[in-house]
């Protein structure tokens, strides 16, 4: 026999799924006959904002995370977009953090990334993922107008990384912007299923961007989540945000 808890819990878990399944079905239906257009996405001027794409790794295989950033960089540069590249490592084993700077050579030699690539391995793990990018843009945020944040097996295309650049350099008061990351390369039946259903129905669901994933800067530069939702921490892989806005909100209280 179930617990009374659970008994109860199971009404609400319907009611919840019902609702959202329903709010789906009612923005498709709402498209449909709204005759809405999209609005067209800004251009990116020159000169453009010095931008960092910054990926954090702990303990990641280094040939696999490395062959995502070179083709990445290979993506942006066609793209026509001028970013620096930086590796965030917090791996702790010497061995492979060792095979993690092998890597890194062979990068700098096969993209010719000297002076735009760089690799920084910190000597404490301090507040893990999140302490790893403050450190950054603490020590050097300061040289750039704009960070797009990466997780480790995250791919994105340049076009993609261009037009979130555009949207930043088109609205001085957006402080972060967050994209719509998608499954690709799933292998199990459910892997699979999540993978057609992002593909197929999440930009109806969420339009680009996501507006529960927009902040904009206060009076005092300092960003300000413009929803009450906040972002999820599993979509970090997909935002860009303006590293001197970041700082003021570190320094205020």
């Amino acid at each position: 026999m179930g617990s009374a808890g659970g008994t109860a819990s199971a009404p609400c878990s319907f009611f919840a799924t019902t609702a959202w399944l329903a709010w789906g079905a009612s923005l498709a239906l709402i498209g449909l006959f709204g005759g809405r257009s999209t609005p067209p996405r800004p251009a990116l001027d020159a000169p453009q904002p010095r931008t960092v794409i910054a990926v954090p790794i702990c303990n990641e295989d280094p040939l696999t995370t490395f062959a995502r950033i070179a083709a990445i960089d290979r993506s942006v540069t066609r793209a026509g977009v001028t970013a620096d590249f930086v590796v965030l490592s917090d791996t702790r084993d010497d061995a492979l953090a060792g095979k993690e700077q092998f890597a890194f050579a062979r990068l700098l030699r096969e993209t010719d990334g000297q002076g735009r690539i760089f690799y920084r391995r910190r000597r404490d793990n301090a507040g893990r993922k999140a302490g790893n990018i403050e450190e950054f843009m603490r020590s050097s945020g300061g040289a750039y107008d704009l960070a797009v944040i990466l997780d480790a097996d995250s791919l994105m295309e340049g076009e993609t990384i261009r037009a979130m650049i555009a949207r930043m350099q088109a609205d001085p008061q957006l402080g972060l912007l967050q994209t719509l990351p998608k499954i690709i390369g799933a292998r199990s039946f459910f892997g699979r299923a999540l993978q057609f259903a992002s593909w197929f129905s999440w930009p109806d669901l969420h339009p680009w961007p996501c507006p529960v994933c927009r902040a904009r800067r206060g009076p005092s530069g300092a960003i300000t989540q413009s929803s009450a939702s906040a972002p999820s921490p599993k979509a970090v892989g997909c935002r860009a945000f303006r590293p001197a806005a970041l700082g003021r909100a570190y320094s205020q209280p």
